[in-house]
């Protein structure tokens, strides 16, 4: 139940409104090929979703590796989760904790929410409680709701009672 539900909060987490300035994934993809990095972000967005066009995971690893690489912090986060899931790629755990790591390093707090499922579990690292907690706490400080949820229930969980 807990990979089921991380999973949902991969898919929700990076949805972006922006990537809706053209209903044509040909313009999009257009600008895309000239560089334009919220045309690369776009192309992997509606790729990995199928917002627009039919959802192609090869064309959105291909397009959210783009996104990743120009520093685009959804898009590193977006190419994490493919790695992570193995969408139209090779499962790749390590390289999806690289990706994370650029992301959270650019304070995207769905990235270090899913820093924290990684360290607190241990999945392709050594667990360590110590960080995943970071994690969680610079994500909710960041304000993102999931990660106060959980930040929430563990500190209800660490009162002692007398």
């Amino acid at each position: 139940m807990r990979y089921v539900l991380i999973f949902f909060i991969m898919l929700v987490g990076c949805s972006t409104a922006d990537n809706k300035k053209d209903d044509r994934i040909e313009t999009v993809l257009s600008l895309a090929n000239t560089g334009d990095r919220e045309a690369i972000h776009a192309a992997c967005y509606r790729f990995l979703y199928g917002e627009g066009t039919k959802q192609d995971y090869v064309n959105a690893a291909f397009w959210c590796k783009r996104s990743a690489e120009a520093n685009l912090s959804s898009g590193q986060t977006l190419y994490a989760e493919i790695l992570y899931n193995g969408l139209g790629v090779q499962k790749d755990v390590k390289k999806a904790i690289y990706w994370y790591t650029e992301a959270a390093n650019n304070n995207h707090p769905h990235a270090m929410l899913m820093l924290f499922f990684i360290y607190v579990d241990g999945n392709g690292v050594t667990a360590n409680p110590e960080l995943a907690y970071f994690y969680l706490k610079k994500a909710a400080e960041l304000g993102y709701d999931k990660a106060i949820e959980i930040l929430n229930e563990i500190n209800k969980k660490a009162i002692i009672k007398v």
